[in-house]
């Protein structure tokens, strides 16, 4: 009893899910002597709630069958039953050129769904693959009317068409301010029953202008089914990236491509096609993304003095591990900036501790965070303050301004400071740090205690003293008269 309630809580959850109705056809280009194959399929119905739709409408192409073939399937992925009803006809080519499948309506529990028109293009049969073409003269021979010359069945060089795998290059947006964050998702998609094994980089992606942040993906992405132009294909986002503009103008980040060796399986609906094929099963494959260019703006005139080139949104605070201390003993300030920006290439903000402390240069610890589509992160930034007089002060005195790109305006940001007492003498710690000559070499000193020495003012002063005269002319007299003695 508790499996069969377990049973149909699950069913009941399929139930509950969201209907999906999609259609798609087998290929978006076809030859003139293939067959198209046209598709409905109804995710999260029972089939009883589903009334089988019309074959739709089309220009230039023959139906080949009044009803459809159906197909029901169930499958329970995380513990979740979902099921799968489809309809499928089949088209034969009236022309060479567009031809094109109307929308189609579907009800289901008495609401209607339409699916989007799907055009298709229809080309000569010598221009289709070699699969393709005997795909096509397998389905179309007559044999009471056999042809009377023999198909040409040298392969091309490849069977993959470009509508079988392609990657599409996503930004987040095509026009940004300087050193605003994009973020950039790179999708791979293969038709549906494709296999790909040796994917690897063609080269080496580059982005000439930004400052590159790799965002996280998945190492085993599972492929997600989805419909695109017409078509089933399966998808992964092969990556993620979070781009930061260092300068104005029209910027272009190159294409990714990469190389793998894919396997199409036969497009044929006969199974000896699917099962006897004679090709190679695995063929190389290289792909490449369209070029993104990026139509960077400069930041606005008017920034604060404080504006370091902090871009984002971004949140400060402050703290002390201590208030009260004495003379020269250490205080340690933390200032801590979190947010969703360019938090790896900020400088640190502007600090101004009171005059009587020393400061030295701050310890650094950035923490970034990549899961996600954004590059967000926090920046601690460790003071440390030796007081070299009394007193009571206001630390930190902080300001940080930065642009915020949602609000598109400059914002300055100022902790809340805090009282820090210092007591003691302010004279012990200015003996430990003097020159040879006794002087402090700190900028604030105390007031000295010894007695000093004073001498009296009335004495000649050494310029107006004749004898300092004389003792100077010496030397020269001494000269003089060596000069005399020689000279005889």
């Amino acid at each position: 009893m508790a499996a069969l309630a377990l049973g149909l809580a699950g069913v009941a959850g399929a139930n509950a899910q969201t209907v999906r109705v999609q259609a798609f056809v087998s290929e978006s280009t076809i030859g003139t002597e293939e067959i198209l194959a046209y598709s409905i399929q109804i995710e999260n119905a029972a089939s009883q709630d589903v009334t089988r739709p019309e074959a739709p409408r089309t220009e230039g192409l023959t139906l080949l069958q009044t009803a459809p073939s159906t197909q029901m399937s169930t499958s329970i992925i995380n513990g979740r039953l979902s099921q799968s009803l489809s309809f499928e006809w089949r088209y034969r080519p009236n022309r060479e050129g567009q031809a094109r499948i109307e929308e189609t309506a579907v009800v289901v529990k008495g609401q209607t769904y339409r699916t989007a028109p799907i055009p298709i293009t229809v080309v000569p049969q010598s221009q289709r693959p070699a699969t393709a073409r005997r795909n096509a003269r397998t389905r179309l021979i007559d044999p009471f009317n056999p042809p009377t010359t023999t198909p040409d069945d040298t392969p091309p060089a490849s069977t993959i068409d470009k509508d079988d795998i392609f990657i599409r290059a996503i930004p987040s947006a095509s026009s940004v301010f300087q050193s605003e964050q994009i973020h950039i998702e790179y999708q791979l998609f293969f038709r549906e029953g494709m296999q790909l094994r040796q994917s690897r980089l063609a080269d080496s992606w580059d982005a000439e202008g930004f400052w590159r942040e790799e965002l996280d993906v998945e190492r085993r992405p599972i492929p997600q089914t989805v419909v695109e132009k017409g078509m089933r294909y399966n998808t992964i986002v092969l990556k993620r990236v979070a781009v930061f503009p260092t300068r104005a103008g029209k910027l272009q980040i190159d294409p990714l491509k990469i190389e793998a060796e894919a396997f199409v399986p036969s497009r044929s609906s006969n199974p000896f096609d699917q099962f006897f094929s004679f090709s190679p099963r695995y063929e190389p494959v290289e792909v490449s993304s369209p070029p993104i260019t990026i139509d960077v703006v400069p930041l606005p005139a008017g920034a604060p003095e404080s504006f370091n080139g902090a871009v984002g949104t971004f949140h400060i605070e402050a703290s002390v591990d201590r208030q009260n201390v004495e003379v020269g003993e250490p205080i340690q300030v933390e200032v801590r900036i979190s947010g969703t920006g360019n938090i790896a290439t900020l400088d640190p903000p502007l600090f101004t501790p009171p005059g009587v402390f020393e400061q030295y240069d701050p310890q650094i610890r950035t923490a970034i965070n990549r899961n996600g589509n954004r590059i967000n992160g926090t920046k601690v930034l460790t003071y440390v303050l030796i007081p070299r007089s009394n007193g009571s002060f206001q630390i930190p005195q902080v300001e940080m301004a930065y642009f915020n790109t949602a609000r598109k305006q400059y914002e300055v940001m100022r902790p809340e400071a805090v009282t820090v007492r210092v007591t003691g003498n302010a004279s012990a710690p200015a003996a430990a740090l003097t020159s040879s000559m006794g002087l402090p070499v700190d900028d604030i000193t105390g007031i000295l205690p010894e007695a000093a020495d004073w001498l009296p003012t009335d004495r000649l002063p050494l310029h107006r003293n004749l004898l300092v005269y004389l003792v100077l002319l010496l030397p020269l007299a001494g000269l003089a008269a060596l000069r005399v003695y020689t000279a005889r």
